[in-house]
């Protein structure tokens, strides 16, 4: 809906038009809601003329952001913000008790686990749908306790649900305070994220990390 066309590409337009910004010295940098996995596949086709050796690339909204050597394929992490232990829980048990599915997004690998109720074809059409929207895999998982065990912690989680009751879940109260955004461009998810964690505090970040005052951004 805003660098991607309704075919979840970017046009040859777009990608010319980046390209000439690059060649004047404009540093592109990709800021989204979707995990590096999914970004990736862009910086390296569409966006892969772009004449800068470094794509930096803020994803899972602001939680994550890494740099990408388009010579090597190496990524460098610049910051990595997780939700808490306690949060997890309360999340496992509201999406338990609403029949939602939830989505666990490991921000180190870029993997995306899923735990829709077997034979519940509501829950298959969410996970479904949504893997149609970011054209990646999910990971079908029984529950999350084997990855908590090993103190793997999401970047973000999303509730996968009907869109009738998006609104409902939005304001569902939670124990912990987070930071919550209703999915987009079609809401059947809600994210939630820690507080502070938004696309604008990681270009923040990001431009105090390159040395790029706010004022030299668009």
């Amino acid at each position: 809906g805003t660098l991607l066309n309704n075919k979840h590409e970017i046009s040859e337009r777009s990608a010319q038009a980046l390209k000439k910004l690059s060649e004047k010295g404009v540093m592109i940098v990709i800021a989204t809601g979707r995990s590096s996995g999914s970004v990736t596949k862009y910086v390296t086709t569409a966006l892969a003329q772009l004449q800068q050796q470094k794509v930096p690339m803020i994803v899972f909204n602001g939680s994550v952001c890494i740099i990408r050597d388009q010579q090597t394929g190496e990524f460098e992490k610049v910051f990595s913000n997780t939700l808490t232990l306690e949060a997890v829980r309360d999340l496992i048990r509201m999406t338990s008790e609403e029949n939602l599915v939830l989505q666990f997004y490991n921000g180190e690998t870029g993997e995306v686990f899923v735990n829709p109720r077997p034979g519940n074809e509501e829950h298959l059409a969410l996970v479904k749908r949504y893997g149609d929207l970011v054209g990646k895999p999910q990971t079908v998982v029984e529950d999350y306790e084997d990855l908590l065990a090993a103190g793997i912690l999401p970047v973000k989680i999303l509730a996968l649900t009907p869109e009738s009751k998006v609104d409902e879940v939005f304001a569902k109260p939670l124990s912990v305070n987070l930071h919550r955004i209703r999915g987009s461009p079609h809401p059947f998810f809600v994210e939630y994220l820690m507080p502070g964690n938004t696309k604008g505090t990681a270009i923040a970040a990001l431009c105090e990390r390159l040395g790029v005052g706010l004022g030299e951004v668009v």
